[in-house]
């Protein structure tokens, strides 16, 4: 009978930390033609606008969260080296948020990055 050894490294196997995006508020909001034909305007920031538009079609409560983030560090698109450059940021970016994007996964969410001309 074999009895294996493992070395102690300091480290304890134990549960993930809770997932804070999952739901846990699940009443749908009433029908409201008012906010469910056009979006509306909601609040605005320095640097960003919220707008709102309910889905009474599906009744499926959701959202998308559209964020631009423009870097003069990458010179998007001049030069060869520039692409590989902003390539590298955005794998930098995607493994930097990869634990958060596993949370969000778990609860069915989900975030894309992707390279534009000028902004990612």
């Amino acid at each position: 009978m074999l009895h294996p050894k493992v070395k102690e490294n300091g480290k304890k196997l134990d549960l993930p930390p809770p997932n804070n995006l999952l739901p846990t508020e699940f009443t749908i909001l009433p029908k409201n033609k008012d906010h469910s034909t056009k979006p509306v305007f909601a609040q605005q920031w320095d640097n960003a606008e919220l707008w709102f538009l309910k889905d009474d079609r599906f009744e499926r409560p959701k959202g998308i969260i559209g964020v631009k983030i423009y870097t003069s560090d990458i010179n998007f698109g001049t030069t060869p080296n520039a692409r590989v450059f902003a390539e590298v940021w955005k794998a930098m970016f995607d493994e930097y948020f990869r634990e958060f994007k596993y949370m969000a996964d778990c609860a069915e969410l989900s975030l894309t990055t992707t390279l534009a001309v000028d902004n990612l």
